[in-house]
């Protein structure tokens, strides 16, 4: 994973510490964990026995889920910083429950014995920079599964025939100005699609946020976004790189890999339709 996730990231994330309420968008949002929700129990309707989640990441929306479903969970991070940040965000009896595996997700298998039912992720592929590494993963995902088990991801991508021109920074801007688009509709979709001809190379699929960032902090200077509107862009920062691939090349590794793959589209948010949730099943 990414080495760019750090305090700062994790902490502009969070909307209200208190409340444990993170920024939708970047985080999953109440109808995204419904979907969630709908395959984990789908897999446990198939088994009678207590059943395992694998949460990869600290995300609470995602542990939270699992935990309050019934499932023995277990939650993998590699970063001390989100572990220290977000272990806490569980109620008890969940939080003296859960078990928290700092290591590494290609190297699961050497952690976890007896494998795991349901494997929940949010934007976790978008970490992992390169083809073979995403194949490499997926690999060892599958390998972790018992019998009937599955795989559900939120995974950002460019659908078939995305209208990118309609995701440049000022045409953005001009919309969040006109109430067209909620903070998290501009939020995200500045920091994956406002700068992407300078930012994204199609060839790596790799979109550097530090252009990204490091321009729109140079429009707040010039006077062109306002301290607010940087703001809200800023609640999606992360100074690293991600990976975005397209929809055919995405689907086309989870078939490769051996899954099927369902997709339930939602509306009421713009980022719905390039930030869906797959729910994926091992092919008979």
């Amino acid at each position: 994973m990414c080495s760019d996730w750090n305090k700062e990231v994790y902490r502009s994330r969070i909307n209200n510490a208190g409340q444990f309420l993170r920024f939708e968008a970047a985080s999953p949002n109440t109808e995204e964990i419904e979907q969630y929700r709908d395959y984990a129990l789908s897999i446990a309707r198939d088994n009678s026995r207590q059943l395992r989640a694998l949460v990869l990441g600290m995300t609470p929306e995602l542990r939270c889920m699992a935990a309050e479903a019934g499932f023995e969970l277990i939650s993998a991070d590699n970063n001390p910083e989100a572990i220290a940040t977000y272990q806490d965000w569980l109620q008890e009896p969940a939080r003296s429950q859960e078990q928290i595996i700092r290591g590494d997700w290609t190297a699961l298998g050497e952690q976890i014995s007896g494998g795991v039912d349901v494997i929940l992720g949010d934007g976790v592929f978008g970490n992992i920079l390169g083809l073979e590494s995403h194949r490499e993963l997926l690999q060892e995902l599958i390998s972790l599964l018992n019998p009937g088990g599955g795989i559900v991801l939120r995974q950002a991508l460019i659908p078939r025939g995305f209208p990118v021109e309609n995701y440049e920074s000022m045409v953005l801007l001009e919309k969040y100005r006109a109430g067209q688009l909620s903070d998290g509709e501009f939020g995200l979709a500045m920091r994956l699609w406002g700068m992407s001809r300078l930012a994204y190379n199609p060839d790596t699929c790799l979109l550097d946020n530090k252009i990204v960032y490091d321009y729109y902090d140079s429009l707040r200077q010039s006077g062109i976004i306002t301290p607010a509107e940087l703001e809200v862009i800023r609640r999606y920062y992360f100074a690293g790189k991600n990976m975005i691939l397209t929809q055919d090349c995405w689907e086309e590794m989870l078939v490769s890999a051996g899954l099927n793959f369902e997709v339930q589209p939602l509306t009421g948010r713009d980022w719905y339709s390039y930030y869906p949730v797959y729910g994926c099943r091992l092919t008979a």
